[in-house]
């Protein structure tokens, strides 16, 4: 009951004094909604509605296919299909849709604040009150979150907590180890879950495709905002994180695939160096010798010079 309480206040915290109360008081000073259409039951019955009281069935295909053309292309962890639509993904995926949705809308800065409400709304309805297992929860917040600096004040600190919630939703499902080695199918009464809903495995080595990317997200997002915020990282890097990104650019199911081994070499390095450094030691109480120092930079400097002759052109350029 405790944690409960703890995970409630982390995703109420995200939201302004003004907006703790009630939804409906948000949505009350809206302009005069557009008439709705008929939408998919249980969740999403109760989502739908707060959604096109704000914006409209076409306004919300144009968000989506925006966020696809705009955005999807530069966050490879979570992949929209082409010719997608709102309606499709209301159906599926609802929580990356409000994602989406709060993302692509920062041009109508009203609508966007009023979904932002809808989305951190959501997300604590589903993480702590109906304790969700579905990986769209976690897909949801991961682009809520690589976006964040577009549609909430930007605070570090909310970012490394919602990071903080991705990453427990990750080792919660079992994606950050093999499905072979996960606890989802002992038949002991005491410790048996039903694996999270939009999870498969496609052998004993390797989750489906969406949720190697998932693991491989967190990890990039976990460890930058753990940097940014001089805070432990909630998840570390292990050898299954390159087994996922290996196994994705062998694959080549998209071509974003290719690069996420590089990405991944990239992120492991900051690690590398934020730990080395004790960068959690903000009154850096334990000083590190010059000779030391020296070491690690002559190490760095060899790591780059391999990474600008491996790495392809479009991840060595600026943009």
């Amino acid at each position: 009951m405790d944690l409960s309480k703890r995970e409630v206040g982390r995703v109420m915290s995200l939201l302004p004094e003004n907006d703790r109360s009630s939804l409906a008081s948000v949505l009350a000073d809206s302009e005069e909604p557009p008439s709705l259409g008929t939408f998919s039951p249980s969740f999403e019955q109760s989502t739908d509605p707060m959604i096109y009281d704000i914006i409209t069935v076409q306004q919300a295909d144009l968000l989506v296919a925006d966020y696809r053309d705009t955005f999807a292309t530069k966050f490879p962890y979570v992949i929209i299909p082409e010719g997608v639509t709102a309606l499709a993904l209301t159906q599926t995926s609802p929580m990356l849709l409000l994602a989406i949705l709060a993302t692509s809308s920062w041009k109508m800065r009203d609508k966007q604040d009023h979904l932002n409400q809808v989305f951190l709304k959501a997300l604590g309805t589903k993480l702590v009150l109906e304790g969700d297992r579905d990986m769209d929860l976690l897909r949801g917040l991961m682009v809520y979150l690589n976006w964040i600096h577009l549609h909430t004040t930007p605070k570090t600190q909310q970012a490394y907590r919602l990071a903080s919630i991705a990453a427990s939703l990750a080792v919660e499902f079992g994606i950050t180890q093999r499905p072979g080695k996960n606890k989802h199918q002992q038949l002991n009464v005491e410790t048996f879950t039903e694996r999270p809903k939009g999870l498969s495995a496609v052998d004993t080595e390797l989750w489906d495709p969406d949720a190697r990317r998932a693991y491989l997200g967190c990890y990039q997002m976990t460890t930058w905002y753990s940097i940014m915020t001089r805070k432990s990282s909630p998840l570390i890097y292990n050898d299954y994180l390159y087994i996922c990104a290996q196994s994705l650019a062998t694959a080549k199911e998209t071509p974003s695939d290719l690069d996420l081994v590089f990405h991944l070499e990239v992120a492991r390095e900051a690690e590398k160096a934020y730990t080395f450094f004790n960068y959690t030691d903000i009154q850096q109480t334990q000083f590190m010798g010059e000779q030391q120092i020296q070491v690690y930079l002559n190490a760095f400097a060899v790591k780059m010079h391999d990474w600008r002759l491996r790495f392809p052109s479009s991840l060595t350029q600026d943009r």
